[in-house]
């Protein structure tokens, strides 16, 4: 346990690096956002040099503008890598996915190449066959480019 403010950016990015070998696209999907109409999406692949936004504004009832990109995300492996992530300057709720739009749209340069963290411990499990693996890490944090990321006790 750390006294560090959650940031969930820069979890999708660690999440990234250590698994963006063992596939050709990723998926961003928001925890507590459980799609209702599972039928009719698509986890598919999706085009080379797209974002796919499974979870689109129209659909959200809560955050139906036009440059919402939160929710739930499919991107190729590649132009996750191209935009360099997200960034990992959102320390506590929010703001991460609007700046993740402005990244699509304006390449940004913060995120993948400038995350600092600590593995601990990686357990490799799986469900009814699939896959997957947790991961025990430490962000660290510069508090003189994000002084908002140490939690307040």
């Amino acid at each position: 346990m750390d006294n560090l403010r959650f940031n969930r950016a820069s979890l999708i990015n660690i999440g990234f690096i250590n698994f963006a070998n063992i596939s050709d696209y990723i998926g961003i999907h928001d925890i507590d956002l459980l799609p209702r109409n599972v039928k009719e999406i698509s986890y598919s692949m999706p085009s080379p040099n797209t974002v796919y936004h499974v979870a689109s504004p129209e659909y959200h009832p809560l955050y139906n503008y036009k440059t919402y990109v939160g929710g739930i995300l499919l991107t190729t492996v590649e132009t996750f890598r191209n935009i360099n992530g997200m960034s990992n300057n959102f320390f506590g709720w929010g703001l991460e996915d609007d700046e993740f739009y402005l990244r699509l749209v304006n390449m940004d340069n913060s995120g993948l190449s400038d995350i600092k963290y600590k593995l601990h411990r990686k357990v490799e499990l799986s469900i009814d066959s699939f896959p997957f693996a947790v991961l025990s890490i430490q962000l660290i944090c510069n508090t003189s480019l994000t002084p908002n990321c140490k939690n307040q006790f």
